[in-house]
């Protein structure tokens, strides 16, 4: 009986045990779009200076803080994942260890490898 459940709902158990939850992908998306129209009002006021040096220093300077900012709100956020529910849940957290040690080389990956 739990083995066919488990069949069942093996696909919606992958993708929530796998995928940040959907309100966290929410709010991402908000951050992001409001740090792009940041960035390009600050485009904008780099193009609009109109010949002033420190005006134009002092845009560009924004403009770079804002990019900044896209770029740390689009990055893929850090979340534990759980792949046992996962049809390639073996090979995914082999491939996560091999991303963890190459990472990080020297650092214990396992609670035995100090």
């Amino acid at each position: 009986m739990l083995r066919c459940l488990a069949q069942q709902e093996r696909g919606a158990w992958a993708e929530w045990f796998t995928s940040i939850l959907p309100e966290r992908e929410a709010e991402r998306q908000v951050a992001i779009a409001e740090a792009q129209e940041e960035e390009e009002e600050a485009r904008l006021r780099v193009t609009n200076c109109n010949g002033d040096e420190t005006e134009a220093r002092a845009a560009a300077a924004a403009h770079r803080v804002t990019e900044d900012a896209v770029t740390a709100a689009s990055k893929r956020p850090n979340h534990p994942s759980n792949y046992f529910c996962h049809a390639n849940g073996v090979e995914m957290v082999i491939h996560t260890m091999d991303g963890m040690v190459g990472t990080h080389p020297t650092e214990p990956v396992g609670s035995d490898d100090k």
